[in-house]
């Protein structure tokens, strides 16, 4: 990072946590290449905030995967050779889609559903 970064990164951190309520600032980062410098966290943990950092990205535990895998699976059953055909199925797909299905799809990647 370089020095006019660094500062400014440490103004708006400070600035954030001014605004924030006290000890229970979070900072959540995902995997951007970017957050996984060890200066980031000094830096985050200077302020007072706590750091959460993202597990990694898992199609496993996305519910949506569950939905376009269902999805794929229809369309390569029926095998539509026009886009229009396409279109009809996925409107047929979005129709068969219920709210058991979400839920299935939310508690197979581990979501608490109540």
């Amino acid at each position: 990072m370089t020095q006019w970064t660094v500062q400014h990164f440490l103004y708006l951190l400070r600035s954030f946590y001014a605004l924030s309520c006290g000890s229970c600032a979070v900072v959540v980062m995902d995997n951007l290449p970017a957050h996984k410098l060890t200066s980031i966290n000094s830096m985050i943990e200077s302020v007072g905030a706590r750091l959460i950092c993202l597990s990694p990205y898992s199609r496993d535990f996305n519910p949506i995967e569950m939905w376009w895998s269902q999805l794929k699976s229809f369309l390569r059953m029926l095998s539509p050779k026009t886009p229009e055909m396409i279109g009809r199925i996925i409107g047929v797909a979005l129709n068969l889609m219920s709210p058991n299905h979400l839920r299935h799809w939310f508690t197979h990647c581990c979501y608490y559903t109540s």
